[in-house]
């Protein structure tokens, strides 16, 4: 029998070059497209859990070919998400599912990290033969690109020194303002690792930097316990442990997340334009947890809205607004909900209105 770990076979034919994977409810999986003897193709497995093999060690002008073996929509990109930036070409740009594929060619050698676009918790990394990349300390970097230099010197801190070792390096980055514009997403990063300790039991000392980056941290710890378990009162428990270590306005920053974690993020295509399908689980859910909270459920509404409302600024999934009435969806919510609406479309106003404040009514 075959174990939980997929097997991969080069075999060399003439001057074709096969690679065949084999995983333990498929054997094989399948065999690849014919290449030369100077390149080979890799198969990753897509599955709902993740990547398979979630790290791969290839050379330049390999081919890596990203094939579904579950039902669903997956959608193979490069970091960091949502823009892709760190391997220009390096995202299949649509979902791709069952019986289909999408295959890159990797021709510059350095370690490159990806995701899936419509779940990001789902992780790998590819190690091209001949990369640039210093890894010798967590304040050296090699790379020309200031925002992907951040983000390793972040990924290298947690591995080697964890959760409070990484905020230590992120927050002295963050002050000195060596972040990057993406820091976001890296604070995604520590957040998810977060998490797996508060799970287990191993609770650490918060700072000041859990809020840096527009809460990126709450984001990925939200995102990743909501993904796992959906557990709310773990949740409401995490909450409470920041309340209590660093006050107030954490707790609030906090419930945000609880809010962005409960929303699609991206949408799944079948909640692509449909404000009603974005919304319903995060309000739900909010109020569920929250709604006898002094107005604690509101503020964790917040995170739905703020997710929704950055879909609309940059015209995505079918969200746009209305740029003659950009407040026109916050009216038809539930009056409840009409304050955390307008408080995160204020800020877009100038996206909303295509520039043009005169349009306002």
């Amino acid at each position: 029998m075959i174990g939980k770990r997929i097997f991969y076979g080069i075999f060399t034919l003439g001057v074709v070059v096969l690679v065949v994977a084999f995983s333990e409810d498929r054997l094989p999986l399948d065999v690849s497209r014919e290449v030369s003897l100077s390149s080979t193709e890799y198969i990753v497995e897509i599955r709902k859990d993740g990547f398979r093999p979630r790290e791969l060690s290839i050379k330049e002008g390999d081919i890596v070919t990203f094939v579904p073996v579950e039902e669903g929509l997956f959608w193979p990109a490069s970091d960091p998400h949502p823009t892709h930036q760190f391997l220009l070409g390096f995202d299949s740009e649509k979902p791709i599912q069952g019986g289909s594929s999408w295959s890159f060619t990797f021709n510059k050698g350095d370690t490159w990290h990806y995701h899936d676009h419509l779940s990001v918790a789902s992780r790998g990394t590819i190690i091209v033969a001949g990369g640039d990349l210093d890894n010798r300390t967590n304040k050296t970097c090699l790379y020309k690109d200031e925002a992907r230099c951040f983000d390793e010197k972040i990924r290298r801190a947690l591995k080697d020194n964890g959760v409070e070792g990484a905020f230590g390096l992120f927050t002295e980055l963050y002050e000195t303002g060596k972040a990057s514009a993406s820091c976001h997403w890296t604070a995604h990063l520590i957040g998810e690792e977060a998490y797996r300790q508060f799970r287990v039991g191993n609770k650490f000392t918060p700072s000041r930097a859990t809020s840096y980056c527009t809460w990126g941290f709450y984001h990925g710890f939200m995102e990743t316990l909501l993904r796992d378990d959906r557990d709310l009162e773990k949740a409401a428990e995490f909450c409470t442990f920041i309340g209590d270590e660093l006050g107030w306005e954490a707790q609030d920053n906090c419930y945000h997340g609880i809010g962005h974690g409960f929303t699609d993020d991206p949408p799944r295509p079948s909640m692509w334009g449909d404000i009603d399908a974005m919304l319903a689980p995060v309000l739900a859910a909010c109020q569920e947890l929250l709604g006898n909270t002094s107005n604690k459920w509101e503020i964790c509404s917040t995170g739905g809205y703020s997710v929704l409302v950055g879909f609309m600024a940059e015209e995505k999934y079918g969200f746009f607004f209305d740029q003659e009435d950009p407040f026109s969806f916050c009216r038809i919510q539930p009056e409840k909900y009409h304050r955390a609406c307008y408080g995160e479309v204020a800020p877009r106003l100038d996206v909303a209105t295509g520039w043009d404040a005169s349009k306002l009514p």
